[in-house]
């Protein structure tokens, strides 16, 4: 283990994964009646040395008397964690991390999990030839969004001694639990009471998390609902204009995608927190195991009973804490179910949505069409009377405006002073140009037509005079 121990450190040396915290010593002296003491020295980062102060190393083969003792290293920040790349140490050098670990008595199985790939926990009961428990340790590694941590936990029933070295990242507020620890420092004889406050801390983390997807979720189902009612309206015939048919916000859109992408991964981690809230859970317990066979043996009187009932609440703290977190694993499934729900609603939008802008699309092309068709019955009138005008070689008329080239035409047609038509040539040419362009046109619609742009004044071409222009023989 000790090889595998040096090939560990000798690689993060080569990689440079060594990178000093300012750390914080907490000694806390606890006696037979459970009277305890605490006292605190901080170290710095530049400071750090291969050695600890000897304030912290004094006593280290135990205390004078009966009671016990617990150190800790605290380090409130930590090198942040890179998916994909093992994460460094939060020391000066490997002499510096050899020296502490040896001081403390820290597990060195500490460093096989300390690349931060996993997030895992795991414990271990060291038992004498009689078979006595006579250690304790407690390696735990958790990689979370919303801060990672680490620790390391050594107990000695000889010695009656707990070392603990605990690395927290500044994202996770070290305040709680440092409050804790001041307010439980009676309990510091039991070596789980830090590894029971990072397990409510572990707790409370998992109900952020499932307040922030509760959050999004209700703005999601709510977005979802404003989105379906003006799907739906834009269905009903004449309830949007044509112009408001898919012009929602594409922001609005990209947020409803953001948030249920993040709700998702968010679900997609879920078994590897499980997993961790499981083995660090199993740890704990095995920690809880490990009391009655070391700390309560022997022990009889008011000092004994005070211990047990110490352990009583903790265990109870433990299990009570486990029930949450199982309540919120099933929370869980119930959040996978919303997000699936929204997935497919969000899915089946997008769909009417499409629709609604290739239903838009086919429209406007039939606008297009409608459009180009009366543009070239435009044409077919107003080509020919240019036509006539170069034909007859009028220069007057030749560049003029379509509108008023064809009204130029019209009024040409009309009576002249004697009361005869001015021009009847040119007005059966431009009929006759205007019959063989589009046939389809019918005579009444023609007659109409002309006889609303003609001046009341002027003649009125009747049925008749139209048949005599479609009978004209433009070669004769």
């Amino acid at each position: 283990m000790e090889r595998l121990q040096h090939r560990t450190l000798l690689q993060a040396a080569q990689e440079g994964r060594f990178a000093a915290q300012d750390s914080e010593l907490h000694i806390f002296h606890s006696d037979t009646d459970l009277k305890s003491s605490h006292e605190e020295v901080h170290q710095s980062a530049c400071e750090e040395k291969d050695h600890l102060p000897p304030t912290f190393t004094s006593g280290l083969n135990g205390c004078n008397g009966p009671g016990s003792r617990l150190r800790l290293l605290l380090q409130r920040s930590r090198p942040p964690h890179t998916s994909g790349k093992p994460d460094s140490l939060p020391f000066a050098s490997a002499a510096s991390l050899n020296t502490i670990f040896e001081t403390l008595n820290l597990p060195g199985s500490y460093l096989q999990i300390a690349d931060g790939f996993l997030s895992t926990a795991q414990a271990h009961i060291t038992y004498d030839a009689k078979g006595d428990a006579i250690a304790f340790q407690l390696i735990v590694y958790c990689t979370m969004k919303q801060g990672d941590w680490s620790l390391a936990l050594s107990h000695h029933a000889a010695t009656m001694e707990t070392s603990i070295f605990l690395s927290l990242e500044q994202r996770l507020d070290s305040l709680p639990i440092t409050s804790d620890l001041q307010d439980l420092q009676h309990y510091s004889f039991h070596p789980m009471l830090i590894p029971c406050i990072m397990f409510d801390a572990v707790m409370k983390m998992g109900i952020e998390r499932r307040n922030s997807i509760k959050a999004r979720l209700r703005t999601l189902e709510r977005s979802m609902a404003v989105l379906s009612r003006r799907a739906s309206g834009a269905s009903r015939p004449g309830s949007l204009s044509e112009e408001d048919v898919g012009e929602e916000d594409a922001d609005d859109w990209s947020a409803l995608f953001e948030l249920l992408a993040s709700c998702r991964q968010d679900q997609v981690s879920r078994k590897g927190r499980y997993e961790f809230w499981k083995s660090y859970h199993a740890a704990i317990q095995a920690g809880m195991e490990y009391m009655p066979k070391v700390l309560l043996v022997g022990d009889e009187g008011v000092e004994g009973g005070e211990r047990v009932k110490v352990h009583g609440e903790l265990q109870q703290w433990v299990d009570l804490t486990w029930q949450r977190l199982n309540s919120l694993m099933a929370r869980d499934k119930d959040h996978i179910g919303r997000v699936e729900n929204m997935l497919t609603l969000l899915y089946s939008l997008v769909q009417q949505r499409d629709m609604s802008l290739q239903s838009s699309i086919a429209k406007a092309t039939q606008r297009d069409s409608q459009d180009m068709k009366f543009i070239a019955v435009l044409g077919s009138v107003f080509l020919p009377a240019s036509l006539v005008a170069t034909i007859l070689n009028v220069p007057e008329f030749q560049f003029l405006p379509g509108a008023k080239l064809f009204a130029a035409y019209v009024g040409n047609a009309g009576p002249g002073e004697d009361g005869e038509n001015g021009d009847d040539d040119v007005l059966q040419a431009l009929y006759l140009l205007i019959r063989k362009a589009d046939a389809r046109t019918s005579r009444r619609t023609m007659s109409l037509w002309v006889n609303q742009q003609s001046d009341p004044h002027h003649v009125q071409i009747t049925d008749n005079a139209l048949n005599k222009f479609w009978r004209v023989d433009l070669y004769s």
